[in-house]
C-alpha cells in the first residue's frame, strides 16, 4: 500500500496523509495539524488503523431473523430440549420486536441494553429473573454470531448481567403434598399416570424431561437406584449422566406404573420401554402433564405460583437440606452444575450425612395418602445392572 504525507496549501497548510487502498484507489485524510512532527504521529496512527481494518476478514451480512433460524437449527442439532429451544426462540423474537429485522452488525450495545433493562413491552419485564434469562440466551446466541463471523464483537458482553434478589423457590410441605395427591383422580389410566408421576417426582427431584424419558433399563430395583442417562435422541439438562437413589415411595410408583402399562389395552404402551409412554409408545410431551397439574395446584393453593412438576424438584432439594444431607450430595443427586444452585435450598445445613437413601427412607414419607396399587408388575425385561 503506497502512502505518504504532504502539506495542503489549499487548506491553510494543514498536513494530509495519502494512501492507496486494496482496490487501487488513491485516498487521503487530514491530520488536522500544521505542525509536521505532530502530523507524522497522527498519520502513522490513522494509517495503522486503516491497515488493520482492511486486513480483517469481511463480515457475512445477515439479518436477525435469518440468523435466528440458523442458530436455532444449530442448537437443535445439539439435542437440547424443546423447552430450551422455545426459550431461545422467544428471546430472539422479542429482541426483534425492539430493534426490527436489521443486520446483526447494526445492533448496538445501546439497543441490547435497552432490551434487557426495559423489555419489549411498555410495562417492561415481569421480573429480573425474566431479564436475566433473556440476557443469558442472547449472550450465548451473539457469541455464536461472533464465531460465525457475522459480527466482530458481542454487544451483550458489554452489558452487566441482571442480578435479581435471590429468593427461595416455592415448595410444598408434606401435608400439602398429601392434600394434592389425595385430590388427584384415579378413575382412568391417564389419571393414575399423573398420580404415579407425582409420587415419583417428589422423592427423587427429577426434572420433568428426565421423568418422561425414563426407560425400564434405567431402573435398578435391587440396588434401589435409577440412572439418568445421555441418550441418542435426548440429553439431560446437565448433559451428564448421574445416579439417583430411590425411596420406597418412588419404587412403589415405578412398580405401579409398570403394572398399569403391562395391563393396558394399547399394544404400543404395553411394549414401550418408557415408564410414561404416549399412545404410540414414545415419551409423553410436557403439556400433557403440566396442564392438569397446574390447574389442580391453582385450585388447591390459590394465590401461589407454582411450576408444575418442577415444584416437586424444589421440594425435594429443600426437604433434604432440612434433613441435614450434605450440599455436595444433594448437588449430585439433583444434577446441578454448581453447588451455588444447590445452596438455594440450604435453609438448614447438615455437616456429615452421606446417604440420601437412608435419610429418605428413615424420615416420614413425603406423601401420606391411601394408595391402591394394581396387580404387582412382574419384571420380564432384564434390568440394566451396569454402573455409569
Amino acid at each position: 500500500m503506497a502512502s505518504g504525507l504532504f502539506k495542503n496549501t489549499a487548506k491553510n497548510g494543514v498536513w494530509f496523509g495519502s494512501y492507496t487502498d486494496m482496490s487501487g484507489k488513491r485516498k487521503q485524510f487530514s491530520t488536522s495539524t500544521k505542525v509536521e512532527r505532530e502530523a507524522r504521529k497522527v498519520f502513522q496512527t490513522k494509517l495503522q488503523a486503516i491497515l488493520d481494518e482492511e486486513d480483517r476478514p469481511k463480515l457475512k451480512v445477515v439479518s436477525l431473523s435469518s440468523f435466528s433460524e440458523e442458530y436455532l437449527l444449530s442448537r437443535r442439532g445439539e439435542r437440547i430440549s424443546e423447552s430450551q429451544l422455545k426459550e431461545l426462540r422467544a428471546s430472539l423474537t422479542f429482541l426483534g420486536r425492539v430493534v426490527g429485522d436489521v443486520p446483526l452488525h447494526a445492533i448496538t450495545v445501546q439497543d441490547c441494553e435497552r432490551f434487557i433493562t426495559r423489555g419489549w413491552r411498555p410495562e417492561g419485564w415481569k421480573s429480573l429473573y425474566t431479564a436475566r434469562k433473556h440476557y443469558q440466551n442472547l449472550h450465548a446466541a451473539f457469541g455464536t454470531a461472533v464465531r460465525w463471523k457475522h459480527i466482530r464483537t458481542n454487544p451483550f458482553a458489554e452489558i452487566k448481567k441482571p442480578k435479581p434478589v435471590e429468593r427461595m423457590p416455592e415448595v410444598l410441605t408434606r401435608r400439602e403434598l398429601s392434600i394434592l395427591f389425595d385430590s388427584l383422580p384415579d378413575a382412568k389410566y391417564i389419571d393414575r399416570r399423573i398420580r404415579n408421576l407425582v409420587l415419583m417426582a417428589a422423592p427423587t427431584g427429577l426434572r420433568l424431561g428426565e421423568l418422561l424419558h425414563l426407560e425400564r433399563r434405567d431402573v435398578d430395583f435391587s440396588k434401589k437406584v435409577l440412572f439418568v442417562r445421555v441418550k441418542c435422541d435426548w440429553t439431560p439438562k446437565s448433559k451428564k449422566p448421574r445416579v439417583v437413589p430411590l425411596s420406597e415411595d418412588a419404587i412403589r410408583a415405578l412398580r405401579s406404573q409398570l403394572a398399569e402399562n403391562s395391563q393396558h389395552d394399547n399394544e404400543h404402551i404395553r411394549e414401550s420401554q418408557y415408564i410414561f409412554p404416549n399412545p404410540h409408545g414414545f415419551p409423553l410431551t410436557s403439556p400433557i402433564i403440566e396442564r392438569p397439574l397446574k390447574a389442580k395446584l391453582t385450585e388447591l393453593f390459590p394465590g401461589r405460583e407454582f411450576k408444575p412438576v418442577h415444584v416437586f424438584r424444589h421440594t425435594f432439594g429443600s426437604y433434604l437440606c432440612e434433613r441435614g444431607v450434605a450440599l455436595q450430595e444433594i448437588q449430585k443427586a439433583m444434577g446441578h452444575g454448581s453447588v451455588k444452585t444447590t445452596e438455594l435450598y440450604a435453609r438448614l445445613r447438615g455437616n456429615d450425612f452421606s446417604h440420601s437413601l437412608e435419610t429418605l427412607n428413615a424420615a416420614p414419607s413425603l406423601i401420606r395418602a391411601s394408595y391402591t396399587s394394581p396387580e404387582p408388575f412382574k419384571e420380564t425385561v432384564p434390568i440394566c445392572q451396569q454402573t455409569i
